[in-house]
């Protein structure tokens, strides 16, 4: 090493590196800024792996409630007797069809209110049907498959109609 004069009262000297490179003291090494991109990389994976999880969760749950408010407003519809019809909700894909009348395919498509699930998908199509007045199912059990990319739910609807989910 290679000393010099200075005006450093505590040791009187400097070292001075050869080649004439002084270290500047501030910087980041190369090895530790590629650590740290590394790191936020992964960090920046996981992130996203768990949000696109608790999107999917929450667009099954909203899709959940949404299916049973729909099938209740069709069994309320029936049981005040609203047309002088029956009431029920088509749902295919992923779009639900609230309609007036005992058939899907025989309904009054003026009263028709459609909904959509978004990335949520019906497994197979259901017709849920309620007789007027009573409000009870034609069918004794349905079961409605929901799904998305990760996630998967089941709603059932008992002979008197309460949907459990």
């Amino acid at each position: 090493m290679h000393y010099t004069m200075c005006d450093n009262k505590q040791t009187g000297f400097t070292h001075t590196p050869k080649f004439g490179v002084t270290p500047k003291g501030g910087g980041f090494t190369l090895l530790e800024l590629l650590l740290v991109v590394a790191m936020m990389g992964l960090i920046a994976t996981f992130g996203m792996n768990l949000s696109s999880s608790f999107i999917w969760r929450t667009d099954l749950s909203q899709s959940e409630y949404l299916t049973v408010t729909i099938l209740r407003r069709a069994q309320v519809l029936a049981q005040a007797q609203a047309n002088d019809t029956d009431w029920g909700v088509h749902i295919s894909g992923n779009q639900l069809t609230l309609f007036g009348g005992n058939t899907f395919s025989g309904r009054d498509t003026s009263i028709d209110e459609e909904y959509g699930l978004g990335s949520v998908t019906i497994s197979s199509p259901v017709d849920v049907i309620y007789h007027k007045f009573s409000g009870e199912p034609y069918n004794n059990s349905t079961t409605i498959n929901l799904a998305t990319n990760q996630e998967n739910a089941t709603l059932t609807i008992n002979e008197v109609g309460v949907v459990n989910y």
